[in-house]
């Protein structure tokens, strides 16, 4: 019974994980590098799998290094909501692209002194206001 729940417990969580871990990459990578860091999620996930193949861990151990990961990667992925919702020096990538009024991500032309006019006819101002 035990060994049971522990695996309702643990499909529960890998329900919760590919909804949540989709959610948070979208918010924290950027479109432009989004590959090369995916494929460097992969790197400790299969470091896992094989050190687990090789080792032969008995029932009890694997749930047991089961539980344990799950925990780190709870606790871990709580630090890194906190750091989305403002905790962090950090920009997420979606928030700075909701806020911003401008198209394409382009929202470095304020950080560069270049305004938009907003009256429809494509101008811009750099610098002190001449068009």
């Amino acid at each position: 019974m035990i060994r049971l729940l522990a695996f309702l417990g643990f499909e529960f969580c890998i329900g919760l994980y590919f909804p949540m871990m989709g959610t948070l990459k979208g918010k924290m990578v950027p479109e432009a590098n989004r590959s090369s860091i995916y494929n460097l999620f992969r790197v400790p996930l299969n470091t896992i799998v094989v050190v687990v193949f090789v080792l032969h861990f008995d029932m009890q151990t694997a749930f047991t290094l089961n539980a344990f990961l799950l925990v780190a990667a709870f606790v871990l992925q709580t630090k890194m909501i906190g750091y989305l919702n403002g905790g962090s020096q950090y920009k997420s990538v979606s928030s700075t692209a909701a806020k911003a009024d401008f198209e394409f991500g382009l929202d470095d032309a304020v950080e560069m002194g270049m305004t938009g006019d907003n009256q429809g006819d494509g101008a811009v101002v750099i610098g002190s206001g001449s068009r």
